[in-house]
């Protein structure tokens, strides 16, 4: 140390306002790493969704495969699968009470299976391109695409008990209350049996549904739908929904599922404004469509992918996936 100069001594500890900064930088470094936390925290619970969480779906789920022809049952709370050979590819299917009625178009078939044993107990010949089928006053009701006509058939005996000249390429076919409406697909028409052309907005409607108190129509070849009052038969408001519209389905509620072959997706409208609900991609040519029993979810069947897909109606969010075999088309979802 040189003479003269003066040992430096340590400064002593700041005190008062100076060590009061000091601390709460200390606290405020400490609290960011929780914050951060927290803010994380509350951004995924803000994902989730409100309310009681939806219950397994369950019962079973009846599927026409096309590549080949056969009827898949698909248990939905355990993912088994039963199915039976079928003389031909299924276009559509009803049930009426243990009986599943299915149109095998290219066959010119109508068969009849036995549920729970999936026994094909009978057959039908009928000529001209079985397609569509529904319930309607105590028979069967299909449409012939080639014969353009509809057939009434007595569900005991097979027996043919009435038949109607109807537009070009009847498709699909809906009852309500007593009447019977079919999509002429070549005629861009719908018909009410007996009663003549309801509404012809063209663009080819394959498929038809009654969704609350409204005839809906998807217009595969326009890319949309066409609502038409049943109250005031002729006035369609016609929705545009996207590529390839195949099926159109009754969600209850006033909702309208469809099933958009084009784009790979189901999406879900309001009847009554025509507006989108919700839209999700769902596979390759997207098909049937079928309501489970207690209304809370959609089951949509991707021919293209071989897979089935069940939805929560109220969000449109898959809670389960299978794999079906031979090309998923027409479904119907039914109890145990």
């Amino acid at each position: 140390m040189r003479s003269g100069a003066r040992a430096q001594r340590p400064s002593p500890p700041a005190k008062g306002p100076m060590r009061a900064q000091q601390l709460g930088r200390l606290a405020t470094l400490a609290i960011i790493p929780v914050m951060l936390l927290a803010i994380v925290w509350a951004r995924d619970s803000s994902r989730q969704p409100s309310g009681r969480p939806l219950p397994p779906p369950e019962g079973t789920v009846l599927v026409a495969t096309l590549r080949e022809p056969a009827l898949v049952a698909l248990d939905v709370g355990t993912g088994g699968q039963r199915s039976v050979v079928l003389p031909g590819a299924a276009h559509e299917l009803l049930i009426v009470g243990d009986r599943v009625y299915v149109t095998l178009g290219r066959a010119d078939l109508l068969a009849e299976v036995q549920l729970p044993s999936l026994a094909l107990l009978r057959t039908l010949r009928l000529p001209g391109e079985p397609h569509g089928i529904a319930w309607w006053e105590g028979q069967l009701a299909v449409s012939l695409d080639r014969a353009e006509e509809v057939v009434a058939i007595d569900p005991v005996t097979l027996a043919e008990r009435r038949r109607w000249r109807v537009g070009e390429t009847p498709h699909a076919l809906a009852s309500f209350a007593g009447d019977l409406f079919v999509a002429e697909s070549r005629s861009g028409t719908v018909r009410r049996i007996g009663e003549g052309v309801v509404t012809a907005p063209g663009g080819m409607p394959e498929s038809v549904a009654v969704v609350g108190s409204a005839l809906a129509a998807a217009l595969t070849e326009a890319g949309a739908l066409a609502f038409v009052p049943l109250a005031e038969p002729g006035a369609a408001r016609i929705v545009p929904v996207g590529p390839r519209p195949v099926r159109v389905a009754d969600l209850g509620e006033g909702l309208a599922a469809v099933a958009l072959s084009g784009s790979g997706q189901a999406a879900v409208y309001r009847v009554a404004d025509g507006e989108l609900v919700w839209r999700v991609r769902v596979g390759q040519l997207p098909d049937g469509l079928c309501r489970s029993p207690d209304g809370r979810y959609l089951a949509v069947t991707a021919t293209g992918d071989d897979r089935l897909l069940v939805l929560d109606v109220a969000s449109g969010t898959a809670v389960a996936e299978y794999a079906v075999r031979g090309g998923p088309g027409a479904c119907l979802w039914v109890g145990r």
